[in-house]
């Protein structure tokens, strides 16, 4: 997609020991609970810290775009991290207007791999019972 549209993808690196550091406790937490909370606002936080090292004025996230991401708290937390880095959050929520099943539909049109889960080593257990932590 990246090539199609002329745009440089950046993938982040994943961070695990910060993460099982900041979501200690909150393993029984429910999908949307206070855990993805954290979750988002760590993975918008290092967003928001690239896109100010590479002097975007905009940054945004694709989270809104799950079944299982309450769009609220990702845009509050894109919000508020716009705000501390100086920078502005493109606010949506890809689930309306028939997002999700149109994210469903450019997923098997390019063959992009989903999961039912949202990655989460906690939820995989609730989506994927056999597999263990």
């Amino acid at each position: 997609m990246a090539a199609i549209y002329h745009v440089d993808l950046l993938a982040g690196k994943d961070d695990p020991e910060r993460w099982f550091e900041l979501v200690k406790g909150l393993e029984k937490e429910p999908e949307g609970g206070k855990r993805c909370e954290i979750c988002f606002q760590m993975r918008l936080e290092k967003t928001a810290i690239v896109a100010k090292e590479k002097g975007f004025d905009y940054f945004a996230a694709t989270l809104t775009s799950g079944s299982q991401k309450r769009a609220a708290t990702v845009n509050f937390w894109g919000e508020k991290l716009a705000q501390e880095k100086g920078l502005k959050f493109f606010n949506a929520d890809f689930k309306k207007q028939g997002g999700f099943q149109k994210s469903v539909e450019l997923s098997k049109k390019y063959n992009f791999y989903r999961q039912n889960y949202c990655g989460c080593a906690f939820s995989v257990r609730i989506f994927n019972p056999q597999n263990r932590i």
